[in-house]
């Protein structure tokens, strides 16, 4: 199990997020949808879960939300270990992130972690 950031993971893979801070207002990126992948399988190999997925649209350079602020998210089950909590996660994240259909535009994914400084 490991204690970082999605974006210190990112950096550790050389992954060049979409920076949010001018949509959302806070220092953190969004990830196109290959770089998402490749976040989600780090994350399942090291035990971190994922607790949610917002989604953004990038089209002719401008990042926007999507119309219905589409997003996912996932909660842990009374009883589940962290492991089956981040198989169970990881999983939907994989299978929401490859079926998302984005009309066009390039999606983008802000990947939530759990955070485990709140246990």
């Amino acid at each position: 199990m490991i204690e970082t950031s999605i974006q210190e993971i990112a950096k550790l893979y050389s992954i060049e997020g979409v920076s949010l801070l001018p949509i959302v207002g806070i220092d953190r990126n969004g990830y196109y949808r290959h770089d998402a992948i490749r976040l989600i399988n780090f994350m399942l190999n090291n035990v971190v879960p994922i607790i949610g997925i917002d989604v953004f649209l990038l089209k002719n350079n401008i990042l926007t939300f999507t119309d219905s602020y589409d997003n996912w998210y996932c909660d842990r089950i009374k009883n589940e270990t962290f492991s089956q909590f981040t198989q169970r996660s990881c999983a939907n994240a994989m299978r929401f992130i490859n079926s998302y259909n984005s009309k066009g535009a390039i999606p983008i994914f802000d990947i939530t972690a759990f955070d485990f400084n709140l246990l």
